[in-house]
């Protein structure tokens, strides 16, 4: 045998030995709480990322203070409306209502009621140009949930 050889042939290949460290914690826990450590670390950034992800429409200015302006999702439509200006077309396109019942135990009594709340379903149209699609946004309780891309539209470029 060369010496190579004999030095790999010597190493045990089953070997269970830990190394203790100050603490008294193994290489293994240690390593352990380090992929740990890391997978955590991706997970809280990757949520905070999509997180971030929601769906937002540019346009121009109408405060004056700055060239663009920007509309995501989770705005009220007070705020897009003063970022983005007056829309090209709104429409209600329905409501929804929910509600439950409750029930209350005073004084040996059972009294119960019903309570509902409604929310207006709002969409509001922005042609932003030729060429570009027109966006469709979707306001439910007025805050705005979802942008959406409908035609092509024309005109002057106004958002994107």
């Amino acid at each position: 045998m060369n010496g190579i050889q004999e030095v790999v042939g010597s190493i045990p290949i089953s070997s269970t030995k830990t190394v203790p460290n100050s603490e008294g914690a193994s290489t293994m826990a240690i390593f352990i709480r380090a992929i740990v450590f890391v997978l955590l670390s991706v997970t809280i950034l990757f949520s905070s990322v999509v997180a971030s992800l929601a769906a937002c429409m540019s346009c121009v200015s109408k405060t004056g203070q700055s060239y663009t302006e920007v509309a995501c999702e989770g705005d009220s439509k007070y705020d897009v409306i003063r970022k983005c200006g007056k829309p090209d077309y709104e429409e209600e396109s329905g409501q929804i209502t929910t509600g439950g019942f409750g029930s209350t135990k005073e004084k040996g009594t059972k009294q119960g009621g019903f309570s509902s709340s409604t929310e207006k379903i709002e969409k509001v149209y922005f042609n932003c140009g030729q060429g570009r699609f027109i966006r469709v946004l979707t306001f439910r309780g007025g805050v705005l949930v979802s942008i959406e891309n409908g035609e092509r539209g024309s005109g002057e470029q106004k958002c994107w």
